[in-house]
């Protein structure tokens, strides 16, 4: 709470503050754990303290509203009010922005800045500070979000502005164009056919696939000028057990995969050789959700399968009391483990009320709980388990991410994560891929092509 004594800040978290007091327009890298909201909690507060900086937004996802609200209390207690917007309507959001008096940090997510009529009280205030966490939520130049950040900084052009991620170049680095659009436009400007012309060699399909890069050295020196990188070395974590879970699927079950998976190649090698990425992610989906347990039918309705994922988690959670995060992706699985669990009489809680030891398992979305928020702890006990049930077709980098949930500083014990995969499925290719830090889609058409050759 506010009377109490934070820990002092580490030398990594002072460089960083003095690196954004140098330069105003800057993007703090790290890994997560390293403490970057309360860097920028410290840097609104230090501002706010000498006059420079009255109104601050921040903006990051809705999952992680509370963690700043939380994070606030406890480093906080400066002459800012905290505003964390978590729920009501856009209009009712618009209206407190509109009568809300000066010298307040007001929190929104992604979702909701750029939705009217907020989206238009939020270009109306003065903004003396934007922060960005996970900014690499607006890396795709054309989306309304990306869009709208950008149009908050040439409307508060004294501004501070900063960015938070623990990887903001998921995907490479024409991600670097969106992110520094919002930060400092005048390092890549703000047309992205010109920065991809410059620093992409493109090809393939029509000239419009990336092969590769070019200028990358003048590319990193823009970059470092405004960017403090922070090493997850600066932080002791605890060692770390991953635990393949093999899953065996029934007869049924194999046939239906393997029925699909042979339409999913036949597919492929009758598209282009550039085939529409989307369209392949879509198809392996339905591929992963065979190995979750259930088939979507034409009618949009999901057919029980099979329960061999389910059985194994279950072995999990009673061969141990022990605190347990599960990460799954589709809406059947959920409802799934919700009945078992009901069955055992454990609560189904927020993460907010799993942190508080409300629960000892918590159901985390993998697309929703891979960011910002800190699950270490489950009331007095600390948690590091996390059972990976199934994780649908992300970026290595969200994966990444969701690992750290437990695997950050508080952390005292070794974590485990137990990873139930389908064996001879799309489940293996998932894990091989995050372990070369490969896009899925891109390294099975890869595999098509070279068998075509």
């Amino acid at each position: 709470m506010y009377g109490q004594i934070p820990p002092p800040l580490r030398k990594s978290q002072v460089k960083a503050i003095e690196f954004v007091r140098r330069n105003r327009l800057a993007l703090i890298w790290g890994w997560m754990g390293i403490g970057k909201t309360r860097i920028a909690i410290e840097i609104a507060n230090r501002l706010a303290a000498i006059k420079r900086v009255t109104n601050v937004l921040v903006v990051c996802p809705k999952s992680v509203i509370g963690v700043w609200e939380s994070q606030y209390l406890q480093y906080g207690g400066g002459t800012l009010r905290l505003m964390p917007f978590k729920v009501g309507t856009t209009k009712k959001k618009a209206a407190m922005i509109r009568t809300a008096l000066p010298g307040y940090m007001a929190v929104f997510n992604y979702e909701a800045i750029w939705r009217e009529p907020l989206a238009k009280a939020l270009r109306l205030e003065r903004w003396d500070m934007i922060i960005m966490d996970e900014v690499h939520r607006i890396k795709a130049p054309g989306s309304k979000v990306s869009r709208f950040a950008h149009s908050l900084t040439w409307r508060n052009p004294n501004a501070v502005l900063l960015g938070l991620s623990g990887t903001p170049f998921p995907n490479g680095p024409m991600d670097a164009y969106g992110v520094f659009r919002f930060i400092d436009d005048s390092l890549f400007g703000t047309r992205f056919v010109d920065f991809r012309e410059r620093y992409a060699v493109m090809g393939g399909f029509q000239g419009y696939e990336v092969k590769g890069y070019q200028n990358m050295d003048e590319f990193d020196q823009k970059i470092a000028s405004r960017t403090i990188k922070i090493e997850s070395n600066v932080v002791d974590f605890p060692g770390v057990i991953d635990q393949d879970v093999p899953i065996l699927l029934p007869a049924k079950a194999r046939k239906a995969y393997a029925q699909m998976e042979r339409e999913f190649y036949l597919w492929l090698h009758e598209q282009d050789k550039n085939a529409i990425a989307v369209n392949a992610a879509a198809k392996i989906m339905k591929l992963q959700q065979i190995t979750s347990g259930f088939v979507r039918s034409i009618d949009l309705i999901d057919v029980p399968l099979h329960t061999e994922k389910l059985g194994a988690l279950e072995d999990i959670i009673d061969g141990t009391d022990e605190p347990i995060v599960i990460f799954c992706r589709f809406v059947f699985e959920i409802s799934m483990i919700r009945e078992m669990l009901e069955k055992r009489n454990i609560p189904i809680v927020s993460h907010e009320d799993f942190v508080a030891g409300k629960s000892r398992v918590f159901m985390a979305q993998i697309q929703s709980h891979s960011e910002g928020i800190d699950l270490t702890r489950c009331g007095d006990r600390q948690c590091r388990r996390a059972v990976y049930y199934s994780i649908g077709y992300v970026s290595p980098a969200l994966y990444l991410q969701s690992r750290a949930r437990i695997h950050r500083p508080g952390q005292k014990q070794t974590v485990i994560y137990h990873h139930l995969i389908a064996t001879n499925t799309i489940d293996e290719k998932v894990y091989e891929c995050f372990d070369r830090k490969a896009d899925l889609v891109k390294s099975i058409m890869s595999q098509v092509k070279k068998e075509e050759n």
